[in-house]
């Protein structure tokens, strides 16, 4: 498992996979604290909705709150990695060269599955400085105080922030590889995953549990640090429950089937 780990790290050293994973998390941390400075004056007014006014910005868990809501999208560029990762080892015959090295084949996925995981936590723990920086710099461009931020609470609040986004992150991560698995190509794994988010909002439309039970929404509440309608414990429960479920179908389906290619 810890060559296969290996292996997976050194993979991500190529600069279309920094790119493409670290390029758009770190920009939508970038963007994000922009749109919510440049229009806290229009926070709770019409059109305003999902913005912050510039007393809560200005409040201890006002930078966490920012960085939370700049991985809003972090969800979609996640289960996209893991698809796109692992889908595109099977056309390119990657998977079979690496199990004549290492045939226990669950060793191999997990070894694999960890290696890309810890590079997500490394691209979000650098989104979420990226954010911090932005956060500060807009925060003196409109005049919005920011002492509070670096007290023991405005610390805790985020690095507490950082850590759901890393929690949430496996939820994600783990139908990302259940997709490649089931799919073994790319672009039927990536086509599913991209049409899992408008399918579960339409039936979290008629569904009044659905924020409740649906993984979309879970995975949501546990970056959110719990919602009104999950608390943070039953989400984080949730979540690893669901991972874990994918995770283990994906294992059975990647051990029990032969990869030809």
């Amino acid at each position: 498992m810890l060559r296969s780990f290996q292996s997976e790290l050194l993979k991500l050293r190529r600069p279309w996979m920094l790119a493409g994973v670290l390029g758009p998390l770190i920009g939508f941390a970038i963007v994000s604290p922009i749109i919510q400075f440049v229009l806290a004056d229009r926070a709770g007014k019409p059109g305003g909705m999902g913005l912050k006014s510039a007393t809560a910005l200005a409040a201890s868990n006002g930078l966490a709150r920012v960085v939370t809501d700049s991985a809003a999208y972090s969800g979609v560029i996640v289960v996209v990695v893991f698809a796109t990762g692992f889908a595109t080892e099977f056309g390119w015959g990657t998977l079979r060269n690496l199990l004549v090295r290492q045939p226990n084949r669950a060793s191999l996925l997990t070894g694999k599955f960890l290696g890309l995981v810890d590079f997500l936590f490394a691209g979000i723990v650098l989104a979420t400085i990226a954010g911090v920086i932005t956060s500060i710099v807009m925060g003196r461009i409109e005049n919005i105080p920011t002492d509070s931020w670096f007290t023991s609470a405005g610390t805790s609040a985020l690095v507490s922030s950082t850590t759901n986004l890393m929690l949430s992150a496996i939820g994600w991560a783990s139908l990302g590889l259940l997709a490649a698995i089931l799919f073994r190509a790319p672009g039927p794994a990536v086509g599913v995953v991209l049409a899992f988010f408008p399918i579960e909002l339409l039936v979290n439309g008629w569904w009044e549990e659905g924020t409740r039970w649906l993984p979309g929404q879970i995975f949501a509440a546990v970056a959110a640090g719990g919602t009104i309608d999950t608390n943070f414990d039953r989400a984080l429960a949730l979540t690893l429950g669901y991972s874990l479920v994918a995770i283990s179908i994906a294992t059975f389906l990647f051990v029990r089937n032969d990869v030809t290619s």
